[in-house]
């Protein structure tokens, strides 16, 4: 799994000094973090945008909806995208987290985007009924232009 944020000035991942490709988190409160390059104070504003990727071949399960739910706490205030293409496979478990994820979320203010759902999860979802719960989208772009 991977956790991204945007910088304030809306390039993804990437230092708006030095250019450098980075993945970092926020200090808590949010705020500002230090580039890992070259050091330079990267400010985050409450109305921030992180993206989760997951690796390819990784099971979706409740490890990983765990580790979600401690990363939503922490960005509960955000508009957090979950990219769902490289997700072959939902545990009950972990839509029974992504749930809690959900609420924590939209408790602080912010939204949760579930995009590239593969046809199997999808599946799942409608299956429960969360396909109604979640806000999905196809692409990081739709996911991105449903925050304006």
């Amino acid at each position: 799994m991977i956790i991204s944020s945007r910088t304030p000035e809306g390039e993804p991942s990437c230092c708006s000094v030095c250019g450098a490709v980075i993945c970092m988190d926020p200090s808590r409160p949010a705020g500002d973090a230090p580039c890992p390059s070259c050091g330079h104070l990267l400010w985050f504003s409450r109305n921030q945008i992180a993206r989760v990727d997951f690796e390819a071949g990784q099971t979706f399960d409740k490890t990983v909806a765990e580790q979600l739910s401690r990363a939503g706490n922490e960005l509960s205030h955000s508009k957090l995208l979950l990219n769902f293409e490289n997700v072959a496979f939902l545990s009950s478990e972990a839509i029974t987290e992504l749930v809690k994820l959900n609420e924590t979320i939209h408790r602080g203010g912010g939204r949760l985007v579930l995009y590239n759902v593969r046809p199997n999860a999808m599946e799942v979802f409608k299956i429960t009924k969360r396909d109604k719960l979640f806000h999905i989208v196809d692409s990081e772009q739709d996911s991105l232009a449903s925050f304006d």
